[in-house]
């Protein structure tokens, strides 16, 4: 009885960091560049979620002086324009990128990260779902 009082009484203690679940993160290659990109939010929420953008080059080294532009929307039925959509300009913060996502309403978004250095133009997407 002791026994299964103290695993029940250690579980609950133990439940709200077990629960908490961090950034979103998604990498993705755009061009010659590995993107590493973290939400605040896991999963990502409607309101205000701020953006952290990693850009590596081929030798896992950070790239800075980059213009990196953010495009998020909710996609819409096969033909028709997006419902929403957004565009934010990360800034640069020492080796990274940040820029503040404003998801307007539950349900899937896209997003598309666009890099432009030393005349390349690259671009990676990634998706989830705001509940």
């Amino acid at each position: 009885m002791k026994r299964t009082l103290f695993v029940l009484l250690a579980f609950i203690i133990m439940w709200p960091l077990l629960a908490y679940s961090g950034e979103y993160e998604v990498k993705g290659k755009a061009g010659g560049y590995t993107l590493e990109a973290k939400i605040d939010k896991n999963p990502p929420a409607r309101g205000s979620n701020n953006l952290t953008i990693m850009m590596k080059d081929k030798a896992s080294k950070p790239v800075t002086g980059a213009q990196v532009q953010v495009h998020y929307f909710m996609p819409s039925f096969p033909g028709k324009p997006p419902m929403m959509e957004y565009t934010a300009t990360a800034q640069p913060v020492g080796d990274h990128y940040q820029a503040q996502m404003d998801l307007s309403m539950a349900g899937e978004w896209t997003v598309e990260i666009k890099v432009k250095h030393q005349r390349s133009l690259a671009s990676t997407k990634f998706t989830f779902i705001v509940k």
